[in-house]
């Protein structure tokens, strides 16, 4: 008996010691419509259900598209259209007492880190283990979000918070810019041919629809970003190099066109490093909102200047900024039921579709 209980003890002493982490490999569970991923090192192509996620791919919707995507065991996330999700990091290590695990018991901690750059993501977050023992973060382009378990909506529009500012130096313009000068052209373009490919779906011809999509990408660029008067001829440029491009590949859809409208992109900003400049400062002043919805638990936001926020249950949040400046922190609860009753109707229905796709999926974790 004495021989038992010093086993006993000595699991219980020896035992706490977790597993070294293992890398998680997240799966694509359903997808609707038009979605797209990048792996670290290659071009963008369609997505297939079932597949897997590597450390650092990024993954895209199309309009009208959505895809759901389960991080690891009864941890998942649901994209909305036209948004754009990286997956960072994800590792899992076990951490229950081998005495635990002797009487058929284990113990998880996660350590998995996302970005959503544009776009609406729900994040049903049920499998992270004991309180404290595993964290979930999800970086936007103004602030991070930080979890243990807890269901929630995110949705960021804009996009632009984290560009660097423009400066006065000569030509060529810097590395910095011209990469993320390429993400905002690649943002538009995206936007036009997800239109263009609705368009032609509802019967317009190849041409047509791209020119009725260019003139509503934007309008809507104009109307919700604010674009000054003296940029709109920039955009009117873009559109026409668009439409040439369209004739030369026959106005197909793929991404190669895509990535082709990019190419010249990334040769404009250096021939223009004046309306580039000009370009980026409008992005930067736009800037990006991030609104956040809590169903249950609670999650804790840290935007890149100001202070700590701590959203519950039943509360939202709305950020606004840009590359510079303060970033307004605006909570939407119970003081204003209005605006939480707005946010509710937006995002409430969008995470029950994610419940829906997750139900019935079985999880090879």
């Amino acid at each position: 008996m004495k021989k038992i209980l010093s086993l006993l003890l000595l699991l219980l002493v020896t035992g706490a010691a977790a597993d070294a982490p293992r890398e998680i490999r997240p799966r694509v569970v359903t997808v609707r419509g038009t979605v797209e991923i990048r792996e670290a090192s290659g071009a963008w192509r369609r997505v297939q259900e079932r597949e897997r996620i590597r450390v650092g791919a990024r993954i895209r919707t199309g309009e009208g598209s959505q895809a759901t995507i389960e991080l690891s065991d009864r941890n998942h996330i649901g994209l909305g259209e036209r948004a754009e999700f990286s997956f960072v990091s994800g590792t899992v290590a076990t951490t229950a007492p081998r005495t635990d695990a002797l009487l058929g018991g284990r113990g998880r901690a996660y350590e998995i880190r996302c970005e959503l750059t544009e776009g609406t993501m729900s994040s049903l977050l049920r499998g992270l283990g004991p309180q404290g023992s595993s964290n979930f973060s999800l970086r936007t382009p103004i602030a991070t979000i930080g979890v243990r378990g807890t269901d929630f909506v995110t949705t960021v529009k804009g996009g632009g918070g984290n560009a660097p500012a423009p400066t006065p130096a000569s030509p060529p313009v810097p590395d910095a810019l011209q990469e993320r000068m390429r993400t905002v052209g690649e943002m538009y373009i995206r936007n036009i041919t997800d239109r263009a490919r609705a368009n032609q779906e509802r019967g317009a011809a190849p041409e047509a629809a791209f020119r009725k999509a260019i003139r509503d990408t934007k309008r809507e660029w104009t109307e919700e970003n604010k674009i000054p008067t003296n940029l709109e001829p920039v955009f009117d440029n873009w559109g026409h190099q668009i439409i040439d491009f369209g004739r030369e590949k026959g106005f197909e859809l793929e991404v190669s066109m895509i990535f082709h409208a990019a190419d010249w992109f990334q040769s404009w900003w250096n021939e223009n490093p004046r309306l580039t400049r000009l370009v980026l400062a409008w992005w930067n002043e736009v800037g990006t909102q991030v609104d956040i919805w809590v169903r249950t638990g609670e999650v804790r936001v840290v935007p890149d200047r100001g202070t700590r926020r701590e959203v519950r249950a039943g509360e939202g949040l709305r950020l606004r900024g840009g590359a510079s400046g303060p970033i307004d922190a605006t909570p939407i609860g119970a003081a204003d039921p209005e605006a939480l009753r707005e946010l509710e109707l937006r995002l409430v229905p969008f995470l029950r579709v994610t419940e829906e796709c997750v139900s019935g999926q079985a999880s090879p974790y």
